[in-house]
């Protein structure tokens, strides 16, 4: 794996009120998959993107993994997403809204052994 530590803990998904984090679309159950991500990741892929508010380039992780979800016909793909601004998280059921392939931003840093994903 890549020379990296990131401190993952029960704080990292909260807001600044305390509540948990989660997206619009009702996906707090999978929460603890992003943390699972950062801590197991089947692919790491790196960039440098310009941060309009900041006026400089900005260097960004996306750490990415796959789960079979049970009841689930399509894996999981999940994304945490790292950078000095701060951090995003995405899942999705591959094939429904995107491939894991528009996922692969940038440069790839990491690819777990042995996984024939892509």
């Amino acid at each position: 794996m890549i020379d990296e530590r990131v401190v993952v803990g029960a704080e990292l998904f909260k807001d600044a009120q305390g509540r948990w984090k989660s997206d619009k679309r009702d996906r707090g159950p999978y929460l603890p998959l992003l943390a699972l991500a950062l801590i197991d990741p089947d692919e790491i892929w790196t960039r440098l993107e310009w941060h309009f508010a900041k006026k400089k380039a900005v260097v960004r992780r996306r750490y990415i993994v796959r789960f079979e979800i049970e009841g689930s016909q399509a894996p999981m793909l999940v994304a945490f997403e790292l950078g000095e601004d701060g951090w995003s998280g995405t899942t999705a059921f591959q094939g429904v809204t995107q491939s894991a392939d528009d996922w692969r931003v940038g440069v790839r840093l990491y690819r777990r052994a042995g996984d024939g994903n892509g």
